[in-house]
């Protein structure tokens, strides 16, 4: 039974109807991924869904999400205006309106700061990056620096933490732990695959992936070679055609899986920054 929602044969029909050619390794590469291991990710690189009649399901669409905002740090205490108020109960564009209002009477670089925010939580990363530098400040550049970082924009998230020169003890910090976190080279995960089936995922660290990868692959090899023995053409040549998109798709999917590590890395850039920072917005 497949683990996966959707389902390995409507993965199938969606990516190569969505993405043509290149859905075709797309769906190989979900045939491999689709073992009992896939369950040793849940929450890493697939979230789990309930499914009607089939029960729970890991879920793998053909086009990823994108990744929800961090929330924002909440200020402790009673909010300070009604503004705040709305921010705190989620209610982002009634806060954007109540904080328009508040631009002429009160701080205005924290006025801009909170309406950042709350743009940021409706996913209008522009909108939010623009009243963060109308803000201007240390903070402003700090939630700016956290903006590029969840965007996969590290040199331009670097560049503004640099600029927050009242938090230099802690930005040099996360410069250090930043060090320690290592990413997978995309191209050298397929090379791998390329010369053993498998090996890509086990480098990106998607190890009974790549072991059931190399097995189907390889079988599939040894069936067609046992029935080109027996002068079975067209089996063979079957079987042949299968482990070739097999491989294929290993090749697709160990570049894939090199990636998601690296927007795991990412991921683990933008905690590190939360912890170190945590408090000082």
């Amino acid at each position: 039974m497949c683990n996966f929602t959707p389902s390995c044969s409507q993965f199938a029909f969606e990516a190569i109807e969505k993405k043509g050619i290149l859905g075709i390794l797309m769906a190989f590469d979900r045939l491999e991924r689709c073992n009992y291991t896939s369950w040793n990710y849940v929450g890493r690189y697939y979230g789990v869904r309930y499914v009607e009649g089939r029960g729970y399901k890991l879920y793998d669409p053909v086009i990823r999400e994108p990744l929800p905002p961090t929330t924002p740090v909440v200020e402790g205490g009673a909010p300070r205006t009604f503004a705040d108020y709305l921010y705190g109960k989620g209610e982002w564009e009634a806060s954007i309106l109540e904080h328009e209002r508040e631009i002429p009477s009160r701080d205005t670089g924290r006025v801009y700061i909170q309406m950042g925010k709350a743009y940021w939580m409706m996913g209008s990363r522009k909108e939010a990056r623009n009243c963060l530098v109308r803000a201007g400040g240390d903070t402003a550049s700090l939630f700016l620096g956290l903006m590029w970082l969840e965007e996969r924009r590290i040199d331009s998230a670097l560049c503004y933490l640099q600029r927050a020169g009242a938090f230099r003890k802690e930005v040099d910090i996360f410069l250090e732990d930043l060090k320690y976190i290592q990413k997978k080279n995309p191209v050298l995960a397929g090379a791998l695959s390329a010369i053993v089936p498998g090996s890509g995922r086990i480098y990106s660290g998607f190890t009974g992936d790549g072991i059931f990868s190399f097995l189907f692959v390889v079988g599939n090899l040894s069936i067609s070679y046992l029935y080109h023995r027996e002068g079975r053409t067209i089996p063979s040549n079957a079987f042949l055609g299968f482990a070739s998109l097999l491989y294929l798709g290993d090749i697709y999917g160990s570049v894939r899986s090199a990636n998601l590590q690296n927007e795991r890395h990412y991921d683990d850039i933008s905690l590190l920054f939360r912890r170190n920072f945590n408090g000082l917005f």
